[in-house]
């Protein structure tokens, strides 16, 4: 970790003492997740009207690390929404995780098959000309296909 960001994990420690320790609403419960995610009409307009009616829930976390993490999961599987709809476990993206690694492996030519043949329309995580190689490549392949197969 910088020296920058250590200063401010002390700052925030030094803040937090002063602080009274905060509860997790007791009307949802906790799921944590990815932040990568596919919402639905359904599922969108869900978390609107939930923090609609729910405002400190936002509030709760917005000095909290990760929030992106289970703020969402939770609103989806934490209450009546999980139990009326169908909510699936598919970030719908090829991520590849060395063993041990805290980030996804950058994507390069070299994964191309392995994109391909995992049947989802998203991947991360690609960087600056082995991410542009990967979608030429994939640009020039669909040109070479038949509208027909383009569907």
């Amino acid at each position: 970790m910088s020296r920058k960001g250590r200063a401010l994990n002390a700052l925030l420690r030094v803040f937090d003492t002063f602080r009274p320790p905060r509860r997790f609403p007791t009307y949802v419960r906790p799921f944590g997740g990815w932040q990568w995610w596919n919402l639905s009409r359904d599922a969108a307009c869900y978390v609107l009207d939930f923090l609609k009616e729910h405002p400190d829930y936002r509030t709760y976390h917005e000095h909290t690390l990760l929030s992106d993490e289970i703020f969402f999961p939770s609103i989806l599987m934490g209450t009546a929404f999980a139990s009326s709809h169908e909510v699936v476990n598919d970030a719908l993206r090829l991520t590849i995780w060395r063993p041990g690694e805290s980030h996804p492996q950058m994507l390069g030519l070299a994964d191309l098959p392995a994109l391909l043949a995992s049947g989802k329309p998203f991947a991360r995580k690609f960087a600056g000309e082995a991410g542009r190689a990967v979608y030429e490549r994939l640009i020039r392949g669909a040109e070479g296909r038949s509208p027909a197969d383009r569907h």
